[in-house]
């Protein structure tokens, strides 16, 4: 009988411990099955997202591209035309990151002055930058010191344009003369970077920041 007893308590131990573990063991693997369809489910979402950005990349850098071939091709095309029935554009002086600066005249006054065409902005920012320039353009009209150059008007043309009109300078900039003469006297060098750093404080009590500060954009006479 004792026997008996101790075999069906073990039988029962036994028993109750195997279901035990088999409901453990079943619940275990629900919650890890569920784990792993949310993680499967957040990488696919997190996968569908990297290459919606990539496409989008993309399409920004194709569209740059071509808005770049497209800015090349007119900046040659652009002597001879003329801005919003004001200014003749005429030869091209320089170009830069920001755009490309042409001689140019004012039709009804005949007068010479220098025109830069903004390259335009792809995308989102497009706007913004138009934004930015115009605000830029208002600042810069606000600039009145000798040792900067005088801007006349900023206008955006009625082909997206944005375009900037200053005073004709005559004469070579800094890079240049650095180039052709090699290094200034130091009293030459210490005469213009005084009047570079007296027109930037004019400028930045203004509230306009030029961000292209280089010897090229220095004129020297």
């Amino acid at each position: 009988l004792f026997f008996l007893l101790s075999s069906a308590i073990i039988a029962g131990s036994a028993n109750y411990s195997m279901e035990r573990y088999a409901r453990t063991n079943f619940l275990q693997r629900r919650v890890i099955e569920t784990r792993t369809r949310e993680l499967e489910e957040k990488n696919a979402q997190l996968v569908a997202k990297n290459q919606a950005l990539a496409e989008s990349r993309a399409a920004n850098a194709r569209s740059a591209r071509r808005s770049e071939l497209i800015f090349s091709a007119l900046s040659e095309a652009l002597p001879g035309t003329v801005l919003d029935d004001k200014y003749r554009v005429e030869e091209k002086i320089g170009s830069g990151g920001f755009g490309t600066v042409y001689r140019g005249e004012h039709i009804l006054l005949h007068h010479p002055v220098a025109i830069k065409v903004f390259r335009p902005v792809v995308g989102n920012a497009a706007l913004q930058s138009l934004d930015r320039f115009r605000v830029e353009g208002i600042s810069a009209c606000r600039i009145n010191h000798p040792n900067a150059v005088t801007v006349l008007d900023f206008d955006v043309s009625a082909g997206s344009l944005a375009y900037l009109v200053m005073e004709l300078l005559e004469g070579t900039d800094l890079e240049s003369l650095v180039r052709q003469h090699g290094p200034l006297p130091p009293g030459r060098v210490i005469y213009i970077l005084r009047q570079v750093c007296e027109s930037l404080e004019e400028a930045h009590i203004s509230g306009l920041v030029h961000r292209d500060i280089k010897p090229a954009n220095i004129h020297v006479g």
